[in-house]
């Protein structure tokens, strides 16, 4: 089957569902590029989030360092926790190896800086654990230093006042001397202590740790000198106040060592997670706009076939059908004006090839009744003519009219007859009438004439009379009862003649009359 041979319907169904086809794809190819482009921006937005939340627990460790409250320990493992969900999340969504290895990444920096990070806190607070324990033990050897510095002074004003020996006097300015100097090494601890907190720098653990020592060794030997059970009982305390501050201070040392280690690892693994989340945003970043290129390429292109497609399809389509009937539409008016000799080829099985074959039926009827009536025109009434259906008025019309002229025509050839014969007739009767009219007006011409002579007889009578009335008194009696019967008589020819008249003019219109009939019959004749 052709595509001429395809229903109208049809036609317009191939051509709306081919229509509704691309759109389907259109709106597939849009959805689609929509949905990766969709998805690149939540993946670049979740690695900005993965950016973000490293930042937050970086401000969640300053502020927990600078403010020394549990709180901010807690937001730190909080966004820990919180980086750790949306790192799973994108890795969930992602599609690429390499994007996943590098989700894979973050997510064990993240899981490393949490360990870290609790490390680095326990570290932190053994570290605050054992810096308050310094400073109890260095205000504990202050507070012995000073006890002994005391009692050393006290003992030195009682034998200064006694009047000791120069010797023991010595022996006790000796003593005080190690008492202050063992307590001046305290306090150049503490500062040192508070140097390095500040600072962590190596240089005063150095001296702390030096210094420690140097107290150490002359807490014993200030011991070794002296003889008063207390004050050997205040240089052991000093002594340990000394030693507890030391170990104290180790500790505090490893855990600040500690501390700077793993905050090292925390920032390491921070800056490994913002750059690997960076690289994703910006990996992702490309992939958006490599995505949005190429929907809107592939949308474009697809549209764009689409376009020419459907322009195509409408084209055949709409002249498929416009063009015959544009044809058609000239035929019937060609018709309308009375033009039937219109030829249509178009030969196709669809609708519009039914109506042009409609039409070419109408036509051949049409030329078929032109036939019938021209051959009518030329008298020939033995044309046939054939009604199609019971329906056709002008067929029906047409063989009624052809069997009502051949009525007609006999019924004029038998009329013909019988008029020309009664034509004869009346011909003969008026040549008859013709010639008596004629002998009469003859005889009225005569009897005018003798009339006239009479009428000029009596008046030269009449004349005569009237000179010899003075003559003859009876003779004009008898004259004028004579001229009234000449006058009489005048009148009753005049009568005659009016009479001849009037039957001259009806003669004249018989005649006038008969030569009608003549024509008549003439055009019966010609009928016939």
């Amino acid at each position: 089957m052709s595509w001429k041979d395809v229903k109208i319907a049809k036609k317009l169904y191939i051509g709306f569902g081919s229509i509704v086809v691309l759109a389907l794809g259109i709106a597939y190819f849009g959805w689609n590029g929509l949905d990766n482009v969709t998805a690149a921006v939540e993946k670049a937005d979740s690695a900005n989030r993965l950016i973000k939340i490293a930042a937050d627990c970086r401000i969640a460790e300053k502020n927990y360092v600078m403010r020394n409250d549990d709180k901010y320990a807690d937001e730190l493992r909080k966004h820990i926790a919180e980086g750790m969900k949306v790192a799973s999340e994108l890795k969930a969504i992602l599609n690429d190896p390499v994007d996943i290895a590098a989700i894979d990444k973050g997510l064990a920096d993240f899981k490393n800086y949490e360990t870290v990070s609790e490390q680095w806190i326990a570290a932190d607070k053994e570290g605050k654990a054992a810096l308050q324990d310094i400073v109890v033990a260095g205000r504990q050897c202050e507070k012995e230093a000073n006890n002994l510095l005391s009692s050393q002074k006290e003992q030195m004003e009682q034998e200064f006042l006694s009047m000791e020996s120069h010797q023991k006097l010595s022996e006790r300015v000796d003593k005080s001397r190690a008492a202050n100097s063992m307590l001046k090494m305290i306090l150049q601890i503490r500062q040192h202590e508070k140097n390095f907190v500040l600072r962590k720098d190596i240089e005063y653990a150095e001296k702390i740790t030096n210094l420690v020592k140097q107290i150490e060794e002359r807490a014993v030997a200030t011991k070794a000198t002296m003889k008063n059970q207390e004050d050997r009982d205040r240089a052991d305390a000093v002594y340990a106040g000394v030693k507890d501050y030391g170990y104290a201070f180790d500790i505090y040392m490893s855990s600040c060592e500690k501390m700077v280690t793993l905050e090292e690892e925390m920032v390491a693994s921070a800056r490994s997670v913002v750059e690997l989340c960076s690289e994703l945003r910006q990996g992702q970043k490309a992939k958006m706009l490599k995505a949005g290129h190429s929907a809107i390429i592939m949308l474009g292109s697809f549209v764009g076939i689409a376009f020419i497609i459907a322009a195509f399809l409408s084209f055949i389509i709409a002249r498929g059908i416009s063009k015959p009937v544009s044809d058609m539409a000239y035929v019937a008016e060609g018709i309308s004006t009375g033009d039937i000799d219109q030829t249509i080829d178009l030969h196709s099985k669809d609708e519009i090839g039914r109506l042009a074959s409609a039409f070419r039926k109408l036509i051949d009827y049409m030329k078929e009744l032109a036939g019938a009536a021209e051959s009518i025109s030329q008298n020939d009434l033995t044309i046939q003519v054939e009604p199609k259906s019971e329906k056709d008025v002008l067929g029906n019309s047409f063989l009624t009219m052809i069997n009502n002229l051949n009525a007609i025509v006999v019924q004029l050839n038998n009329s013909s007859s019988e008029v020309a014969s009664a034509a004869t007739e009346i011909s003969s009767s008026a040549e008859q009438i013709s010639r008596g009219a004629q002998n009469q007006e003859q005889q009225v011409t005569q009897v005018t004439a003798a009339v006239e002579e009479m009428t000029a007889t009596i008046v030269e009578s009449s004349k005569n009379a009237g000179e010899a009335s003075d003559g003859a008194k009876g003779a004009a009696d008898t004259a004028a009862n004579g001229g009234q019967v000449v006058q009489e008589t005048i009148e009753g020819m005049n009568r005659i003649a009016n009479v001849v008249r009037e039957s001259v003019e009806n003669i004249s219109k018989l005649a006038e009359s008969a030569d009608q009939i003549g024509e008549i019959i003439g055009v019966i004749d010609d009928i016939a």
